[in-house]
């Protein structure tokens, strides 16, 4: 069957999916009048489709014990709590020792295992299980987030995946170093010191909370200082992707997510959700105990009752007046020594919004303590003003007196009318921070929690059309704040796949779907040309992610050319972040993505060969500098396979059957490493047919025989691995057909 066959064939099922059950079949038969072989088609896949709904759902594991001992000797826990010996494989990393353990799992120092290339990384094995559907696909979409942080002080996570008991694990870049604090006290680094690296640490979290991803667990432990003298920020987000699936919204004492007490805010502590005023919070903690050398609470070994007790209602003393050395005040030496502890103290304010709004702010203010420069912690006085002033330019105040007099009176007049406007954009920024909180809960959360249940569709409607109205309210005037308009472009493109991306689950709202993409382009396009190249480059992956979207809506509709034109322009952003981010990996997969999109738009015109052939050079890069990548092995086999058929329906049968061979060797590969992965079998089984087609094209029906009998064998196995899967006999059926008509070419009409 042609690949225009198998285009329509997508596109009534797709539709018939959108219907209700009960008109399914009616719509079949309108969508294919006068085209039995596709009514068939379609029938039989909306049959399976609908006998296989539930197969793959996981058994509903039986409800965790309350108290002691509830659940530690399930299977689950059992592997949690396994120590695994050197030389255990997580996916191509070897574990050479154990070099720490925490609350969410060990950490083991790994080698590359492959011999693609020599590198040492820290392997850190969680206690989380991903043997749950939805976890799984949850810890892939975080792992994404998460390793495409780019950072000079931000640990890269490398890679992750799950071992055969679904126990989950993350490689990371190998930080040799020690907590910041230990290495501070240690070497005895003076103040300023001290403040320098902690802003460092701050630069580190604020990259973090532009891209989205909120630390939740910020600690020493968790902010290295280098042997090189770098800081370095480890475990971002880990938190939030180990976190339970409800991890996001309100939890109770009884099921907190990971945190460490010592540092952890009162709103983590209270069970709410973590934002990145939780983590201008801890970094308080850390600064506090950075500068003092104590820590201002002790929660360590104490119940929890008690732990909140402290941290909730009892104020901590002056970072200055920390017992130090010899029980002195940790501050008697401090320059400005009320100042440093304003900053702390703000950072560490009970109520989120007394914090700084940001981690930036922080810095900013630690940056103004060092230049001794007026800080933001204090009220802005006409003393306090005055006498920063005086201090940082003693010489120039001594000759310049009455001067002095009239800039201070004009400074009293200023620094009034500062309060004033601080005060009002404080309150516009909290109602604007409720608004942007609720919308996102909407969207990211409590859609989320609803989807998977079963008759979800009215009640995710509502969720849409709820969110969709409080992004109104903000998009009306997002103003000039990037990150701002950058999160309300991401909210739009998830509502408009929500409401209508046929490549997923979806209320069929295609129109809805279109209008929330255009608007996410909108929202993002003014920042496309920004003066920053992470917020430009951010600005132009979410209005590609958007035409890419916007594509296969069109597409699915029939509306070829918007297709294809909403294909080009993903091709255009995607250029641009390749230009602009040259070296890195990301930009040049979304390169080819891109074009990879373009071409399924352009199928069976001229250009399609010509843009199926960018796509597969990207590709072959890519894995070139990464020849034992299995993902990029599929992609690059996955490119060949398409472009044999273009190179088949175009009638260059040798180009088709280069390329055909080149996907079979790749996916061979791939079956070597994976022999038992029942989508690894079906992809050379359905190289192997291709194949075989194009062999007995050329008239050597012979030479086809043995291809379409290896096949027909790995498809048996599938059968054989996972007999529920409904769809894998009629797998087996189609290669059983082709050597019958094998067996008629080549005149045995017996085996036929």
């Amino acid at each position: 069957m042609s690949p225009e066959f198998w285009a329509d064939a997508y596109r009534v099922f797709s539709g018939a999916l959108d219907q209700a059950p009960e008109a399914r079949a009616a719509f079949v038969d309108r969508e294919t009048a006068g085209r039995d072989d596709l009514r068939r088609e379609v029938r039989a896949l909306v049959d399976a489709h609908d006998a296989s709904r539930d197969f793959l759902a996981p058994p509903t594991p039986p409800a965790r014990a309350q108290g002691r001992g509830g659940d530690e000797h399930s299977p689950a826990a059992a592997a949690d709590d396994a120590t695994l010996a050197a030389g255990t494989l997580a996916g191509p990393w070897r574990l050479l020792e154990r070099i720490g353990e925490g609350g969410m799992g060990q950490v083991f120092r790994a080698e590359r295992a492959d011999g693609a290339y020599a590198q040492h990384v820290a392997v850190k094995l969680t206690r989380l299980s991903l043997l749950d559907r939805d976890l799984a696909r949850r810890f892939r979409a975080e792992r994404a987030i998460l390793a495409g942080l780019n950072h000079a002080n931000v640990v890269r996570l490398l890679d992750g995946g799950t071992l055969a008991g679904g126990q989950a694990w993350l490689a990371m870049e190998l930080v040799p170093g020690r907590p910041v604090t230990r290495a501070a006290d240690e070497d005895r680094l003076p103040l300023e010191h001290r403040l320098r690296l902690f802003r460092d640490a701050c630069a580190a979290v604020h990259h973090a909370h532009q891209h989205g991803v909120v630390h939740r667990d910020l600690k020493p432990g968790n902010v290295l200082l280098g042997d090189d003298g770098v800081v370095k920020v480890v475990d971002f987000g880990v938190a939030k992707l180990l976190a339970p699936a409800d991890g996001d919204g309100t939890r109770t004492g009884a099921s907190p997510a990971p945190l460490t007490p010592n540092y952890a805010s009162p709103e983590q502590l209270r069970g709410l959700a973590a934002t990145t005023a939780s983590d201008v919070y801890s970094l308080g903690v850390l600064l506090y105990e950075l500068v003092s050398g104590a820590k201002p609470y002790e929660t360590t070994g104490r119940p929890l009752d008690e732990v909140l007790q402290i941290v909730l209602e009892r104020e901590p003393p002056r970072p200055s007046a920390a017992p130090g050395p010899g029980g002195q005040p940790a501050g008697r030496d401090w320059p400005r020594r009320s100042d440093l502890d304003a900053i702390v103290l703000k950072a560490m304010a009970k109520a989120p919004e007394r914090r700084y709004a940001a981690a930036s702010e922080l810095a900013g203010d630690v940056g103004r303590y060092l230049d001794a420069r007026p800080v933001q912690a204090r009220e802005p006085s006409f003393a306090y003003v005055a006498t920063r002033l005086v201090r940082r330019h003693a010489v120039a105040f001594g000759a310049a007196g009455v001067a002095l007099v009239a800039v201070l009176a004009g400074l009293g007049v200023s620094v009034r009318q500062t309060r004033v406007a601080e005060r009002e954009r404080a309150r516009a920024e909290a109602r604007l921070a409720e608004v942007r909180q609720l919308a996102n809960t909407l969207v990211f959360k409590v859609h989320d929690a609803v989807e998977p249940l079963s008759g979800s569709t009215p009640v995710r409607e509502t969720i849409v059309k709820e969110a969709l109205g409080y992004l109104e309210r903000l998009s009306a005037e997002p103003g000039d704040d990037p990150t701002v308009r950058l999160e309300l472009a991401e909210a739009y493109t998830r509502i408009g796949r929500v409401q209508g991306d046929p490549q997923r689950p979806n209320l069929g709202d295609r129109a809805g779907a279109i209008a929330s993409f255009l608007r996410a382009s909108a929202l993002a396009a003014p920042l496309a040309g920004h003066a920053d190249r992470a917020v430009q480059v951010s600005a132009l992956r979410s209005i590609g992610t958007a035409d890419a979207a916007l594509s296969a809506v069109y597409a699915v509709q029939g509306q070829r050319d918007q297709a294809r034109a909403a294909a080009r322009d993903a091709v255009t952003r995607a250029e641009r972040v390749a230009a602009l981010l040259p070296d890195d990996d990301g930009a040049r997969r979304g390169q080819a993505t891109a074009y990879f999109t373009l071409a399924l738009t352009v199928s069976g015109t001229p250009e399609a060969i010509e843009t199926w052939t960018k796509s597969g050079a990207i590709f072959e890069a890519l894995l070139a500098a990464a020849p034992a990548d299995l993902t990029r092995m599929r992609n690059v086999a996955l490119v060949a396979k398409y472009l044999a058929g273009e190179y088949e329906v175009a009638g260059h049968i040798d180009d088709a059957e280069r390329e055909t061979r080149r996907a079979l060797d790749l996916d061979e590969q791939r079956l070597g490493r994976q022999p038992a992965r029942t989508t690894v079998m079906f992809d050379v089984s359905n190289d192997l047919t291709s194949l075989a087609s194009l062999v007995t094209a050329r008239g050597h029906a012979e030479s086809a025989r043995p291809l379409l009998q290896r096949a027909l064998d790995l498809r048996e196995r599938m059968v054989s691995a996972d007999p529920k899967d409904v769809l894998a006999p009629a797998k087996v059926g189609s290669v059983q057909w082709r050597l019958a008509d094998n067996a008629i070419r080549r005149g045995d009409l017996a085996d036929a």
